[in-house]
């Protein structure tokens, strides 16, 4: 029922829709060059993932 809720608070649906969905274990098995590429994708500022780790990387592009 909790994800029901959840699900009619999104505030633009279409837009939750449209994004692929991204599995942790896709994410690490990724190297940090195609993760980098990734979060621009998702347009994230080059400058501010050049000093972030791994693990810092994968949880900045999950919340995009």
């Amino acid at each position: 029922m909790e994800a029901v809720e959840a699900a009619q608070r999104i505030e633009n649906p279409e837009e939750y829709e449209s994004k692929p969905r991204l599995l942790i274990n896709d994410l690490t098995k990724m190297g940090m060059h195609e993760l980098r590429d990734l979060a621009i994708q998702y347009g994230l500022n080059a400058d501010d993932l050049a000093p972030m780790k791994k693990q810092d990387l994968i949880f900045t592009i999950l919340k995009a």
